[in-house]
Protein backbone atom coordinates (compact mmCIF):
# COMPACT_ATOMS: atom_id res chain seq x y z
CA UNK A 1 0.00 0.00 0.00
CA UNK A 2 2.83 2.43 0.97
CA UNK A 3 6.60 1.93 0.97
CA UNK A 4 9.67 4.03 1.80
CA UNK A 5 13.26 2.82 1.41
CA UNK A 6 16.42 4.74 2.31
CA UNK A 7 14.72 8.14 2.32
CA UNK A 8 16.06 11.36 3.82
CA UNK A 9 14.57 12.84 6.97
CA UNK A 10 11.19 14.54 6.61
CA UNK A 11 8.71 16.23 8.95
CA UNK A 12 5.27 14.83 9.66
CA UNK A 13 3.49 14.20 6.37
CA UNK A 14 -0.11 13.15 5.84
CA UNK A 15 -0.76 9.99 3.80
CA UNK A 16 -4.13 8.69 2.65
CA UNK A 17 -5.50 5.99 0.35
CA UNK A 18 -8.78 4.27 -0.37
CA UNK A 19 -8.94 0.51 0.24
CA UNK A 20 -11.67 -1.97 -0.75
CA UNK A 21 -11.97 -4.85 1.72
CA UNK A 22 -11.65 -8.42 0.45
CA UNK A 23 -12.33 -10.13 3.79
CA UNK A 24 -14.42 -9.74 6.94
CA UNK A 25 -11.21 -9.17 8.89
CA UNK A 26 -8.44 -6.95 7.61
CA UNK A 27 -5.08 -6.40 9.29
CA UNK A 28 -3.34 -3.07 8.94
CA UNK A 29 0.41 -3.47 9.52
CA UNK A 30 3.17 -0.90 9.74
CA UNK A 31 6.75 -2.22 9.36
CA UNK A 32 9.62 0.04 10.51
CA UNK A 33 13.39 -0.26 10.44
CA UNK A 34 15.80 2.60 11.03
CA UNK A 35 19.48 1.95 11.63
CA UNK A 36 20.33 5.61 12.22
CA UNK A 37 17.32 7.21 13.88
CA UNK A 38 13.55 6.83 14.37
CA UNK A 39 10.22 6.75 12.57
CA UNK A 40 7.25 8.46 14.23
CA UNK A 41 3.67 7.47 13.47
CA UNK A 42 0.55 9.26 14.67
CA UNK A 43 -3.18 9.66 14.05
CA UNK A 44 -3.79 6.35 12.26
CA UNK A 45 -7.33 6.10 10.92
CA UNK A 46 -9.39 3.64 8.88
CA UNK A 47 -12.86 5.00 8.22
CA UNK A 48 -15.80 3.16 6.65
CA UNK A 49 -16.73 5.69 3.96
CA UNK A 50 -20.40 4.63 3.83
CA UNK A 51 -21.06 5.24 7.55
CA UNK A 52 -18.15 7.50 8.53
CA UNK A 53 -17.28 4.96 11.27
CA UNK A 54 -13.73 4.79 12.64
CA UNK A 55 -12.37 1.21 12.83
CA UNK A 56 -8.96 1.82 14.45
CA UNK A 57 -8.70 1.74 18.22
CA UNK A 58 -6.17 4.13 19.79
CA UNK A 59 -4.97 5.50 16.44
CA UNK A 60 -3.50 8.52 18.22
CA UNK A 61 -1.48 6.26 20.60
CA UNK A 62 -2.63 8.11 23.71
CA UNK A 63 -3.33 4.84 25.59
CA UNK A 64 -0.21 3.00 26.73
CA UNK A 65 -0.12 0.05 26.81
CA UNK A 66 -2.07 0.05 23.62
CA UNK A 67 -5.69 -0.69 23.07
CA UNK A 68 -5.93 -2.51 19.77
CA UNK A 69 -2.36 -2.44 18.44
CA UNK A 70 0.22 -5.19 18.79
CA UNK A 71 3.94 -4.61 18.25
CA UNK A 72 6.26 -7.49 17.46
CA UNK A 73 9.73 -8.00 16.04
CA UNK A 74 12.23 -10.70 15.14
CA UNK A 75 13.76 -10.48 18.62
CA UNK A 76 10.57 -11.84 20.21
CA UNK A 77 9.59 -8.54 21.82
CA UNK A 78 5.85 -7.82 21.70
CA UNK A 79 5.64 -4.89 24.11
CA UNK A 80 3.79 -1.75 23.08
CA UNK A 81 5.63 0.62 25.39
CA UNK A 82 6.93 2.75 22.52
CA UNK A 83 3.79 4.88 22.63
CA UNK A 84 5.63 7.71 24.29
CA UNK A 85 5.03 11.31 25.17
CA UNK A 86 7.66 13.12 23.13
CA UNK A 87 8.50 16.11 21.02
CA UNK A 88 7.83 13.88 18.02
CA UNK A 89 4.04 13.84 18.01
CA UNK A 90 1.75 15.12 15.33
CA UNK A 91 -1.18 15.68 17.64
CA UNK A 92 -1.86 15.31 21.38
CA UNK A 93 0.98 14.03 23.59
CA UNK A 94 1.95 10.53 22.35
CA UNK A 95 3.01 8.85 19.14
CA UNK A 96 4.43 5.50 18.08
CA UNK A 97 8.19 6.02 18.11
CA UNK A 98 10.32 3.25 16.60
CA UNK A 99 13.80 2.75 15.20
CA UNK A 100 14.89 -0.86 15.31
CA UNK A 101 18.28 -1.80 13.90
CA UNK A 102 18.85 -4.69 11.51
CA UNK A 103 15.33 -6.11 11.34
CA UNK A 104 11.95 -4.36 11.24
CA UNK A 105 9.40 -3.93 14.01
CA UNK A 106 5.77 -4.55 13.11
CA UNK A 107 2.78 -2.69 14.50
CA UNK A 108 -0.59 -4.18 13.58
CA UNK A 109 -4.28 -4.12 14.37
CA UNK A 110 -7.06 -6.42 13.17
CA UNK A 111 -10.16 -4.62 11.91
CA UNK A 112 -13.67 -5.94 11.30
CA UNK A 113 -14.47 -5.08 7.68
CA UNK A 114 -17.13 -5.88 5.08
CA UNK A 115 -16.20 -7.49 1.79
CA UNK A 116 -16.50 -4.94 -1.02
CA UNK A 117 -16.81 -1.99 1.38
CA UNK A 118 -14.56 1.02 0.75
CA UNK A 119 -12.38 2.41 3.56
CA UNK A 120 -10.28 5.56 3.84
CA UNK A 121 -6.87 4.80 5.37
CA UNK A 122 -4.84 7.73 6.68
CA UNK A 123 -1.94 8.49 9.02
CA UNK A 124 0.84 10.96 9.73
CA UNK A 125 4.46 9.79 9.39
CA UNK A 126 7.79 11.45 10.24
CA UNK A 127 11.31 10.23 9.45
CA UNK A 128 13.86 11.61 11.92
CA UNK A 129 17.02 10.57 10.07
CA UNK A 130 18.71 9.46 6.90
CA UNK A 131 19.43 6.04 5.36
CA UNK A 132 19.52 3.17 5.98
CA UNK A 133 15.82 2.97 6.77
CA UNK A 134 12.56 1.47 5.55
CA UNK A 135 8.87 1.71 6.30
CA UNK A 136 5.88 -0.08 4.81
CA UNK A 137 2.14 -0.09 5.32
CA UNK A 138 0.31 -3.29 4.39
CA UNK A 139 -3.31 -4.39 4.32
CA UNK A 140 -3.81 -8.16 4.63
CA UNK A 141 -6.39 -10.70 5.70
Amino acid sequence: MFSWNNVHAFNYTYYSKVYTAVSTQTIITFAFQHDQSYWCLDDVSVIDISSNTELVTNGNFENNPSDGFLRCNSYGDSLTTLFLPSLHTHNDTCSFFDGTVGLPDYLSQTLNTKIGQVYQISFWLQNNGDAPNSAQVLMSY
